[in-house]
């Protein structure tokens, strides 16, 4: 008995500081919750950006091989840029050949819009979430750095034709020797741009994995 009224007149003269203690256990069990809840939702939002990762890269390999693909047809031509075309009453073949080509790019880049601004919003999120250096990132952004090449060759290739005497012989040659192959692809295994693209694909394979 007396060893329980020790106790008892312990707890009575402690008490203030045992609820402290035990709040302050309280503190730290709904602290480590908060903290487990936090790192599970982090992972799981990594594992879902990783899963779009996937989904959208074989989307942006197309969007590329899309804009590339060599079989052209007038037909593809937006109603408003072949109005510009029929505005300018070209003459010359070659530089209505060449007007046209730069339009069915245009054309084919407008209706993929939607698509290359998903391409960039993931760009901007493995920037954020990975850095710079990160896989995801540096294949996102290097399908932007084609859309650029490949726009600015058509550019580069039409006013090259518009103003073909202005360009001594060997000048104009190596524009032509340079903005084609960026242009169009060659529907074969030595397609530089492809074969980098293929091998991104493969690369990012590795981050499948299971939730």
């Amino acid at each position: 008995m007396i060893g329980i009224a020790c106790v008892w007149n312990f707890l009575s003269s402690n008490q203030d500081h045992i609820w402290y203690a035990l709040s302050g256990l309280g503190a730290f069990g709904t602290l480590f919750v908060a903290f487990y809840a936090l790192n599970t939702w982090r992972k799981e939002k990594e594992y879902d950006l990783v899963i779009e990762n996937l989904a959208i890269c074989n989307v942006a390999v197309q969007f590329i091989a899309a804009l590339r693909y060599p079989a052209s047809s007038t037909g593809e031509i937006k109603k408003e840029y072949q109005e510009e075309i029929d505005k300018q009453a070209i003459d010359d073949k070659r530089r209505k050949s060449a007007a046209e080509a730069l339009f069915i790019y245009q054309s084919r880049r407008d209706r993929q819009q939607e698509i290359f601004e998903n391409i960039l919003k993931l760009r901007e999120k493995n920037w954020a979430v990975y850095g710079e250096k990160h896989d995801f990132y540096l294949f996102f952004n290097t399908v932007v750095e084609f859309d650029n090449d490949i726009r600015m060759a058509h550019i580069r290739y039409y006013h090259a034709i518009l103003d073909r005497e202005d360009y001594p012989d060997d000048v104009f040659k190596a524009i032509m020797k340079e903005t084609r192959p960026i242009m169009y692809s060659k529907l074969s295994d030595d397609d530089i741009i492809t074969k980098e693209l293929t091998g991104w694909v493969e690369k990012l394979k590795k981050y499948r994995k299971k939730q």
